[in-house]
């Protein structure tokens, strides 16, 4: 068990945009032809050798995500088979991994993004639960905070918590990824309609010297 959790979460304080597209997906052709070129191989490390976990539960969508915190690079997962996040830890600039440890980021299933500031505090960013049987609900979207090079997270924030008032939006948010950018850190993710042809954007604003 890695520790890395201790506050609550406060209330949404971000500003917030939001765009409406198609929904549409990438090409596959494309992607066959830029993923898994042979001679990147080599330079591929495995962090479960098989792919899955220690007791043999399979992964579904081993998303990651990874913080370098000093000597070491800690990889955040997706975990669908267990329905318990899951880091992994390395001490050699990712030449090997630890085993996958359980944290007590009360996250979901769900993509996970994670990175650092330029001041060096790290962030993580995902769907979390509070309810076991909410696991799979992406309505609550949350971005935790550490110190600088550490990774204990002493801040956390809602961006988004279900259907916004007057949002044609159906309070679903998921897939953020983050950029960093004159003192603001900027969360982009998904926004369902509910209508299941629809789907969105979203842009939480964060000035990263409020928090």
């Amino acid at each position: 068990f890695c520790p890395l959790l201790f506050f609550p979460l406060t209330a949404t304080f971000s500003v917030t945009f939001f765009l409406l597209f198609e929904d549409r997906f990438a090409d596959p052709a494309l992607a066959e032809k830029t993923v898994g070129c042979k001679e990147h191989q080599e330079l591929l490390k495995k962090l479960a050798e098989n792919g899955n976990l220690p007791d043999g539960a399979k992964y579904v969508h081993p998303e990651l995500s990874l913080v370098e915190c000093g000597t070491k690079i800690y990889g955040f997962c997706r975990n669908d088979g267990r329905d318990v996040p899951v880091v992994y830890i390395s001490e050699d600039a990712g030449e090997s991994w630890s085993q996958p440890y359980a944290h007590d980021l009360p996250l979901s299933p769900s993509k996970i993004y994670s990175g650092t500031l330029s001041d060096g505090r790290n962030y993580v960013v995902g769907n979390i639960h509070y309810k076991y049987d909410d696991r799979y609900k992406r309505n609550k979207l949350a971005i935790f905070f550490s110190r600088k090079g550490e990774m204990k997270f002493d801040k956390g924030f809602l961006l988004q918590d279900g259907k916004r008032e007057g949002s044609v939006f159906s309070g679903t948010w998921h897939y953020p990824c983050c950029y960093e950018h004159d003192g603001k850190l900027y969360v982009i993710y998904s926004a369902n309609t509910g209508d299941g042809n629809t789907r969105g954007a979203a842009v939480s604003v964060i000035d990263i010297n409020e928090i």
